[in-house]
Protein backbone atom coordinates (compact mmCIF):
# COMPACT_ATOMS: atom_id res chain seq x y z
CA UNK A 1 0.00 0.00 0.00
CA UNK A 2 1.69 3.49 -1.10
CA UNK A 3 1.51 6.53 0.86
CA UNK A 4 -0.59 9.37 -0.92
CA UNK A 5 0.74 12.66 -1.11
CA UNK A 6 -1.80 14.66 -3.09
CA UNK A 7 -3.61 17.33 -2.54
CA UNK A 8 -6.38 16.69 0.53
CA UNK A 9 -9.37 17.22 -2.39
CA UNK A 10 -7.10 13.49 -3.95
CA UNK A 11 -7.64 11.85 -0.29
CA UNK A 12 -10.45 9.98 1.35
CA UNK A 13 -11.93 12.31 3.62
CA UNK A 14 -14.48 10.99 5.24
CA UNK A 15 -13.18 7.42 6.16
CA UNK A 16 -9.22 7.03 7.28
CA UNK A 17 -7.68 3.52 7.11
CA UNK A 18 -6.21 3.13 10.55
CA UNK A 19 -2.67 0.58 10.08
CA UNK A 20 -1.41 -1.05 12.79
CA UNK A 21 1.17 1.41 14.41
CA UNK A 22 -0.17 4.58 12.57
CA UNK A 23 -2.63 6.89 10.93
CA UNK A 24 -2.15 6.73 6.98
CA UNK A 25 -4.76 8.31 4.51
CA UNK A 26 -4.80 6.43 1.71
CA UNK A 27 -7.14 7.30 -1.81
CA UNK A 28 -10.15 5.41 -2.06
CA UNK A 29 -8.44 4.40 -5.69
CA UNK A 30 -5.39 2.88 -4.27
CA UNK A 31 -7.26 0.67 -1.77
CA UNK A 32 -9.68 -1.19 -4.55
CA UNK A 33 -7.76 -0.76 -7.61
CA UNK A 34 -6.91 -4.33 -8.47
CA UNK A 35 -8.51 -6.03 -5.61
CA UNK A 36 -11.27 -8.78 -5.84
CA UNK A 37 -14.21 -8.21 -3.76
CA UNK A 38 -15.80 -10.97 -2.81
CA UNK A 39 -19.47 -11.07 -0.69
CA UNK A 40 -22.09 -13.87 -0.58
CA UNK A 41 -23.21 -14.16 -4.15
CA UNK A 42 -20.81 -11.61 -5.78
CA UNK A 43 -17.51 -11.94 -6.55
CA UNK A 44 -16.55 -8.52 -8.00
CA UNK A 45 -13.01 -7.38 -9.34
CA UNK A 46 -12.11 -3.34 -9.54
CA UNK A 47 -9.69 -3.20 -11.69
CA UNK A 48 -6.61 -0.80 -12.34
CA UNK A 49 -8.03 0.45 -14.94
CA UNK A 50 -11.55 1.33 -14.16
CA UNK A 51 -13.25 -1.70 -15.59
CA UNK A 52 -15.22 -3.45 -13.23
CA UNK A 53 -15.52 -7.59 -14.11
CA UNK A 54 -16.85 -10.38 -12.06
CA UNK A 55 -19.62 -13.00 -11.21
CA UNK A 56 -22.65 -12.87 -9.35
CA UNK A 57 -25.79 -14.78 -8.49
CA UNK A 58 -26.37 -17.64 -5.75
CA UNK A 59 -24.13 -19.93 -7.87
CA UNK A 60 -21.95 -16.85 -9.09
CA UNK A 61 -23.04 -17.59 -12.55
CA UNK A 62 -24.26 -14.42 -13.58
CA UNK A 63 -21.23 -11.78 -15.46
CA UNK A 64 -20.89 -8.67 -14.48
CA UNK A 65 -19.39 -6.09 -16.69
CA UNK A 66 -19.11 -2.41 -16.24
CA UNK A 67 -16.67 0.40 -15.22
CA UNK A 68 -15.88 1.92 -12.01
CA UNK A 69 -14.64 5.29 -10.73
CA UNK A 70 -14.55 7.11 -7.46
CA UNK A 71 -16.78 10.79 -7.25
CA UNK A 72 -16.97 12.78 -4.44
CA UNK A 73 -15.99 10.35 -2.04
CA UNK A 74 -18.62 8.03 -3.64
CA UNK A 75 -18.08 4.59 -5.35
CA UNK A 76 -19.78 4.79 -8.77
CA UNK A 77 -20.46 2.55 -10.84
CA UNK A 78 -21.70 2.11 -14.38
CA UNK A 79 -23.03 -1.82 -15.31
CA UNK A 80 -23.62 -3.14 -18.61
CA UNK A 81 -24.37 -7.08 -17.40
CA UNK A 82 -26.20 -8.37 -16.26
CA UNK A 83 -28.30 -6.17 -18.11
CA UNK A 84 -31.20 -5.84 -14.80
CA UNK A 85 -28.33 -3.95 -12.85
CA UNK A 86 -27.49 -2.17 -15.84
CA UNK A 87 -27.01 1.74 -15.63
CA UNK A 88 -24.77 4.19 -13.21
CA UNK A 89 -25.25 4.69 -9.78
CA UNK A 90 -23.12 6.63 -7.29
CA UNK A 91 -23.20 5.06 -3.82
CA UNK A 92 -21.48 5.63 -0.18
CA UNK A 93 -18.65 3.38 1.09
CA UNK A 94 -16.80 2.94 4.22
CA UNK A 95 -13.37 1.80 3.94
CA UNK A 96 -11.84 -0.85 6.95
CA UNK A 97 -9.38 -3.49 7.97
CA UNK A 98 -9.70 -5.40 4.40
CA UNK A 99 -13.07 -4.88 3.73
CA UNK A 100 -15.23 -2.15 2.43
CA UNK A 101 -18.98 -1.46 3.23
CA UNK A 102 -20.95 -0.54 -0.20
CA UNK A 103 -24.32 1.08 0.62
CA UNK A 104 -26.55 0.85 -2.54
CA UNK A 105 -30.66 0.87 -3.07
CA UNK A 106 -30.68 -2.46 -1.19
CA UNK A 107 -28.78 -1.78 1.46
CA UNK A 108 -25.42 -2.33 2.79
CA UNK A 109 -23.16 -4.92 1.60
CA UNK A 110 -19.57 -5.68 2.95
CA UNK A 111 -17.09 -7.33 0.79
CA UNK A 112 -14.05 -8.60 1.91
CA UNK A 113 -11.00 -7.75 -0.35
CA UNK A 114 -8.67 -10.36 -1.25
Amino acid sequence: MKLVSEPATALLTASILALPGAAVAVSINDYLAGKLLVAPGQEITAHADGKLTGKVGKNLDIDLLGTWEIKNGKWCRTLTRPKGAAGTACQDLKMGDGEVTITGSRGPVTFVLK
